[in-house]
């Protein structure tokens, strides 16, 4: 269960990531 444990950070890492990403600058634009 370790490594599906790892898997659901992973997911959870990629998803920030792509938000990030949808809103580039948003934050750094003021």
């Amino acid at each position: 269960m370790i490594y599906n444990s790892d898997l659901n950070v992973i997911v959870e890492e990629i998803r920030g990531l792509r938000k990030k990403m949808n809103r580039p600058r948003v934050f750094e634009s003021g």
